[in-house]
């Protein structure tokens, strides 16, 4: 985990026990978790089912947090462009329907930019 002075994360023997528990692990991410867990809560339009949210997410990692090793800036460009036209591509193919969407009408939606 991160370690300095900083931040009170109380995760110094954190990565250690993260391989211990799941040797295979080569990454840790939190933000998808709750993403995913919006979306699986989501009620569908007026409250019936089914979910009215899809969340999908993808995971780049730039650091080797163990290693303290970091890609550089040329590589990182390459992977962010690499990965976005990958994300974009899969985003397209797999459109969904509006079909049991929230209704645009009174949501955040209705207001165009």
């Amino acid at each position: 985990g991160r370690q300095g002075d900083d931040f009170y994360d109380a995760n110094a023997g954190l990565l250690d026990l993260v391989h211990k528990q799941q040797p295979g692990a080569v990454a840790l991410e939190m933000e998808c978790h709750v993403l995913f867990h919006l979306a699986k809560a989501s009620t569908g339009s007026r409250n019936q089912r089914p979910a009215s949210v899809r969340a999908a997410c993808a995971l780049m990692v730039f650091a080797d947090r163990a290693g303290n090793q970091f890609i550089g800036p040329e590589t990182s460009r390459q992977m962010v462009k690499t990965a976005a036209r990958a994300i974009l591509d899969a985003l397209v193919d797999d459109m969904p329907t509006q079909q049991g969407l929230h209704p645009e009408a009174g949501s955040v939606w209705e207001n165009k930019l």
